[in-house]
């Protein structure tokens, strides 16, 4: 499990962003792009469903977006399937790379929410240079990125990715369930910084492909 870092400021970050880049990244790092309570429209909500445990770890990462309490036992899951599921062994290091993420946001110390920022950066470089074809993986570092104030440098790194995940779509979405394609097709063409072409272009695959937006859960449904 990850402990609190103590930090110094690091020149590579500037001064002038002492005071503010605390404030910055609590807002910044919420994440709003995770869909924590959806249902299918079609009957068979998750038409290649993933290991269990994943979507157990998933959700679990999905409740640390607010509740701080809840990243230990999220880290302690994805842990978990990297010794009982070694084929989703890059997949689970790249959440616990964006948990660490989730630190930098319930940090109350600027320098330490850098810190976690910095770790979270390179434990998801580290999965997307593994498993270049993983889309999971790759959405993961294409949101963190995107989210990221724009002195970390890395917008050009969301484009990329979100890029990237229009052409790897066709090839892999069978290997994914319904409620990671939703977030992923949501997150291309309502956040993304793509253009309208290549936009309209995931707009169609959705369709093609089959993936309609998936609806929020209603109370009592």
């Amino acid at each position: 499990m990850s402990t609190e870092p103590t930090a110094t400021p690091s020149a590579s970050v500037p001064r002038r962003w002492g005071r503010s880049v605390g404030s910055i990244l609590i807002w910044i790092l919420v994440l709003p792009w995770v869909s924590t309570s959806v249902r299918a429209q079609s009957p068979e909500p998750d038409r290649n469903p993933v290991y269990q445990e994943l979507l157990v770890a998933r959700q679990t990462f999905y409740d640390a977006v607010e509740e701080k309490d809840k990243i230990g036992l999220a880290e302690d899951r994805f842990e978990g399937i990297i010794e009982a599921r070694p084929s989703l062994a890059v997949r689970a290091n790249a959440y616990l790379g964006s948990l660490k993420g989730l630190r930098a946001k319930h940090s109350v110390m600027p320098w330490s929410q850098i810190v976690w920022v910095r770790r979270c950066l390179s434990q998801l470089d580290a999965a997307l240079k593994q498993a270049p074809d993983d889309l999971e993986v790759v959405f993961l570092h294409a949101v963190i990125c995107h989210n990221l104030p724009f002195f970390f440098g890395r917008r050009d790194d969301s484009v990329a990715d979100f890029r990237g995940l229009i052409e790897l779509l066709p090839e892999h979405h069978t290997d994914y369930d319904l409620r990671i394609l939703n977030d992923i097709f949501n997150n291309i063409i309502e956040r993304s910084r793509l253009s309208e072409e290549e936009i309209a272009r995931a707009r169609q695959l959705r369709v093609d492909l089959g993936y309609p937006k998936l609806k929020p859960e209603r109370h009592g449904d």
